[in-house]
């Protein structure tokens, strides 16, 4: 039987899940951010869904699809993510380009406002800024005869290229750029 008087207190961050130990102290933690607890188990990620709140689905692509939601701990409208993988490989990949992700702030580059496994469901669930507008695709189909002004060109490509080279100074590399 467990003693009540000696339980275990986990404490643990909102954005990984990550679990604070006994030499942290509670000057690491922001004011805004949220601190879930157990009484002894590991962190269940599956919790934090319960605070995000689907509203439509925005698109679909090889990796799993993306959605229109609300977050009820940011206060934002945000977009998630919800990719599937089937291996640990690609979850290890999938990772690791979100955490690189997670150490930008620019501008022309979404804001990753966390992310965390489901591994019940082999998913994992990104939530990032919610971007409202069109893709570029379709701004350039609604031009005349499917065609920028130059000058109109120069100012995307500057946004773009402005962006891909804060990514090299922080040595990342972007693999899938679609223009």
């Amino acid at each position: 039987m467990i003693n009540p008087y000696f339980l275990k207190i986990r404490l643990f961050t909102l954005k990984g899940g990550c679990e604070l130990t006994n030499t942290d102290t509670m000057g690491s933690v922001s004011e805004q951010e949220y601190i879930f607890y157990s009484l002894g188990e590991d962190f269940d990620h599956g919790a934090r869904m319960e605070f995000i709140h689907k509203k439509a689905k925005l698109g679909e692509g090889g990796f799993g699809s993306v959605f229109l939601a609300d977050d009820d701990i940011t206060k934002d409208e945000v977009a998630i993510k919800v990719l599937n993988f089937s291996s640990s490989s690609n979850s290890h990949m999938i990772t690791k380009e979100i955490e690189a992700l997670g150490q930008l702030r620019h501008r022309g580059i979404v804001k990753l406002h966390d992310y965390f496994p489901l591994p019940k469901k082999q998913q994992l669930i990104v939530v990032m800024e919610y971007l409202k507008g069109k893709e570029l695709n379709d701004l350039w189909r609604a031009q005349p005869h499917r065609q920028f002004r130059e000058s109109h060109v120069y100012a995307l490509m500057m946004q773009m290229l402005n962006a891909v080279q804060y990514c090299h100074t922080r040595k990342v590399i972007h693999r899938d750029l679609k223009f």
